[in-house]
């Protein structure tokens, strides 16, 4: 007569026990991966159809070429998510209320667009190009029509350009997403339990400081995915928040050496 191992209840009820503790860390696993794709979508779109700096000349040879396919006007360039560039589409004047120019006491013509900054798009082009007065672009910069912008805008209607419809907006489902989930990242960081790798303090500096969500994906991988099921460091041996912040600052100064380099091999990055 033989008696079987491991077959009675204590057995199941440890098997059980086993596997109600281990959903919580999948889901957990399950929603760092989510993090890391929703933020490689965001770095796909953001160079897909971020803004390369550009200038009013060239626009007129790309005119002049019948290589644009799509044009709008801003009035201002602001910073979304990632901290890439945007134009948000300006409206049409009325005649009366916008200045073509500073010094100039003459209204844009009615029908035309408010802003000076003008974006376009040509054949085969990855994102947009963008160009303002003096053919100076910079984040946070802002723009009212100027004489030349008009005359631009002018040469786009005659040439038979579509203006991009004014339904169409630059921020997205997947912007909601990646916004949701910072706050759940940070909500988690504060209210949950010990990190393994750094302290708190740590992970908060990164999140906050460093470009590109790179701050996040490195969270959600060694926090989340990569570590769940490793023993973390000892308290006295994680790395603190002087190191996160300072790391911080050094990945924002690496990333923005690389991209004046790629710049400077005529890589077009986005502004």
């Amino acid at each position: 007569m033989s008696i079987g191992v491991g077959q009675g209840p204590v057995a199941r009820e440890g098997v059980a026990t086993a596997g109600a503790s281990t959903w919580p860390a999948r889901v957990l696993a399950a929603c760092g991966g989510g993090v890391v794709v929703v933020c490689l979508l965001m770095w796909v779109a953001a160079w897909s159809d971020g803004l390369r700096p550009s200038s009013f000349e060239r626009l007129r040879s790309d005119i002049a070429a019948g290589s644009v396919v799509q044009w709008y006007a801003a009035s201002s360039l602001d910073t979304g998510p990632l901290d890439v560039a945007r134009a948000e589409q300006a409206g049409m004047s009325d005649g009366v209320g916008s200045q073509v120019s500073e010094d100039a006491d003459v209204a844009a013509p009615e029908g035309y667009p408010d802003g000076g900054i003008l974006v376009w798009r040509t054949w085969g082009q990855t994102g947009w190009s963008v160009a303002g007065p003096d053919d100076a672009v910079s984040p946070e910069m802002s723009a009212d029509a100027t004489g030349e912008s008009t005359a631009l805008v002018r040469q786009l209607r005659e040439a038979g350009v579509a203006m991009r419809p004014f339904g169409h907006t630059d921020s997205s489902v997947l912007d909601g997403v990646f916004g949701l989930g910072g706050v759940a990242l940070l909500g988690r960081l504060v209210l949950g339990p010990a990190t393994r790798v750094g302290t708190k303090w740590f992970w908060f500096w990164l999140l906050v400081g460093a470009p590109l969500a790179l701050g996040a994906v490195a969270y959600a991988v060694t926090e989340l995915v990569g570590l769940r099921r490793r023993r973390g460091r000892s308290p006295g041996s994680r790395l603190t928040g002087i190191v996160g912040f300072a790391g911080g600052i050094l990945l924002s100064l690496a990333v923005g050496v690389a991209l004046e380099v790629l710049t400077s091999w005529g890589v077009p990055v986005p502004l």
